[in-house]
C-alpha cells in the first residue's frame, strides 16, 4: 500500500495536535521548544494533499485544458459517437480532458480528489491511472454505442467522469469501510458509490433534459469487471470481497430503511 495519508489519518494528526496544544504553547513560553512546531498542522496537510501525486497530476492536467478550451477550439478533440467506428478514435480519451463549465470541472475535480487518492493509495500510481484511462474508453465507448445502436442519434459527450466512475467503482470495492467527511461527519466511502450509481440509474429510466452522461457513467462503473483481470490476484480477490461486503451492507441499509418507515 502507498503511504498516502487517509482523510482520517489527517483528522486524528490535528485532533492530537490541538489536544497538546496548551502544553506545547507552555512549553514555547519556557523556550523549551520551538515556535515552528505550532505550524505541525500546515505540514500535516500539505503531506496529505501532495502525496496522491498521479490524482493531482490528473486534476492538474483537466484544469489546463478547461482554461485552454476557454481561449483556443477544441471541438476536433470532443468525441462524438460515430468517432467510434473512425479515424478519430482517439476522442476516447481526449474528450475526457474538457468540460462543459466551471460547475462541471469542480464536482469532476471533486470526485477525482476523493475517489482518485483512495485508488492509488491502494493499487499504486501506475495501475490507478490505466484504471481511470481504462474506464474513460470503456465508458465513451459505452455510450457511443447505445446512442447509435439504440437511440440511433449521434452525440457529443465530454467530461471525465466516466474515468472517474471507474475509480469510484474501484474504490467502493477496495476500501469499502475508507471513510470520507462531508461536513464533518465521517461517511463510509462505499454510501457515496451507491449514491452515484442510484442516480445514474434513475436518471436512465426517468430521463431528464440534464446533459449527463448516464451510460457512460454505467459504461464507467461497470470496466472494473474487465480492468480487474489487470491487477494483481490480492487486488482481484481483494476486489471480490469488496464487493461481497457492498452487497451485504446495501441489503442490510435498504432491510433497516423498510423497517424504520
Amino acid at each position: 500500500m502507498n503511504k498516502i495519508p487517509s482523510e482520517t489519518q489527517l483528522f486524528l494528526r490535528q485532533l492530537k495536535f490541538l489536544a497538546k496544544l496548551p502544553y506545547l504553547l507552555l512549553l514555547i513560553l519556557l523556550k523549551k521548544r520551538q515556535w515552528k512546531e505550532l505550524l505541525t498542522p500546515w505540514h500535516d496537510f500539505w503531506s496529505y494533499a501532495l502525496a496522491p501525486r498521479a490524482t493531482l497530476a490528473l486534476i492538474i492536467v483537466n484544469m489546463v485544458a478547461f482554461v485552454v478550451s476557454l481561449w483556443v477550439p477544441v471541438d476536433g478533440l470532443i468525441n462524438q459517437s460515430v468517432d467510434l467506428f473512425s479515424s478519430r478514435i482517439y476522442t476516447l480519451v481526449t474528450t475526457s480532458f474538457f468540460h462543459a463549465d466551471l460547475g462541471h470541472l469542480a464536482a469532476n475535480m471533486l470526485g477525482l480528489w476523493v475517489f482518485g487518492r483512495v485508488v492509488e493509495k491502494r493499487i499504486g500510481r501506475l495501475k490507478m491511472l490505466g484504471v481511470y484511462f481504462g474506464a474513460t474508453i470503456i465508458a465513451v465507448a459505452t455510450s457511443s454505442l447505445v446512442h447509435l445502436l439504440i437511440f440511433q442519434e449521434n452525440i457529443a459527450g465530454l467530461g471525465a467522469s466516466g474515468g472517474l466512475m471507474g475509480l469510484v467503482a474501484t474504490a467502493i470495492l477496495l476500501e469499502p469501510f475508507y471513510l470520507t467527511y462531508d461536513f464533518g461527519i465521517p461517511i463510509p466511502i462505499m454510501v457515496y458509490g451507491w449514491i452515484a450509481i442510484a442516480a445514474d440509474v434513475v436518471g436512465i429510466i426517468h430521463p431528464l433534459d440534464e446533459g449527463i452522461g448516464h451510460f457512460a457513467h454505467l459504461g464507467g462503473f461497470v470496466s472494473v469487471a474487465v480492468l480487474g483481470y489487470f491487477l494483481s490476484n490480492e487486488e482481484q480477490h481483494k476486489l471480490r470481497t469488496g464487493l461481497f461486503i457492498n452487497l451485504i451492507s446495501l441489503a442490510l441499509a435498504v432491510a433497516i430503511y423498510f423497517l424504520l418507515r
